[in-house]
């Protein structure tokens, strides 16, 4: 299988597009968090997000998606409606959704996202990879182990299935500074050992290590950084056959 593994898009429309263009060459795309920018009002990135996910739907690839610090997952559309908004009759309606929602990105899954922060499934058609999407949050710490041994039970009744893990922070060490990455997720694929584990978050770390990928025990960890100035968002082709790859930055 032929994935396309990314993160940190921040609202980069062209980013988007040229994904959206792509996407029918891969088997499934994974973007590990900060799909918005707090930067800007975040409405009007939503539905943006909306529709994107919905056309991603259409080009027939299933997305996985984890939220970051950028996306305010932690309850649903926590930031505040402008009154004077006039949303198309399909963002209201997701809108009602998100709100209804525990976390505003499970309404993504209507649209068409295979899966969110929060959630574990086995995708039969992907050689039957089980994914595991894990939340942001330090304050999720007891849910996000819960997640990974979930993951572990599925693949404990189909030793030979993949399995992938999305978490924002990477762990510490080759793609993870220690003010920006994850100490626990490190402890957990230690004692997990999923096949591999997809972060962002730290944009700089693969680029002063000169490297996207890491290694705990059996696990291959990947995060593509983040450069601005690209046309492209950094990403990784990875055949997860072979686990080779290629770092395009």
């Amino acid at each position: 299988m032929k994935f396309l593994l990314t993160a940190d898009l921040h609202y980069r429309l062209d980013w988007y597009e040229w994904i959206l263009k792509n996407a029918p060459d891969y088997d499934a795309i994974a973007v590990a968090g900060d799909l918005l920018d707090m930067s800007q009002d975040l409405l009007p990135q939503t539905e943006f997000l909306r529709g994107w996910v919905a056309n991603m739907r259409l080009a027939g690839t299933p997305l996985f998606l984890c939220d970051g610090n950028h996306d305010f997952n932690s309850t649903a559309l926590p930031w505040p409606i402008n009154p004077n908004a006039h949303p198309s009759p399909e963002q209201a309606v997701f809108d009602r959704r998100a709100r209804l929602a525990e976390h505003w990105m499970d309404a993504l899954v209507d649209e068409g996202a295979s899966i969110v922060s929060g959630m574990v499934r086995a995708f039969p058609a992907l050689d039957n990879l089980i994914v595991s999407s894990l939340f942001y949050e330090p304050e999720a710490d007891d849910v996000n182990c819960s997640l990974f041994e979930k993951g572990a039970q599925l693949r404990r009744a189909s030793p030979r299935s993949p399995w992938m893990v999305l978490h924002h922070k990477p762990p510490i060490g080759l793609i993870g500074d220690i003010g920006l990455g994850n100490r626990l997720l490190g402890d957990w694929i230690e004692e997990f050992q999923p096949k591999l584990v997809l972060s962002g978050h730290d944009h700089k770390t693969p680029f002063i290590n000169k490297t996207c990928c890491d290694w705990i025990g059996l696990t291959h960890v990947y995060n593509p950084g983040h450069h601005a100035q690209n046309n492209y968002p950094c990403h990784i082709l990875l055949d997860t056959q072979t686990m080779q790859y290629q770092w395009h930055r």
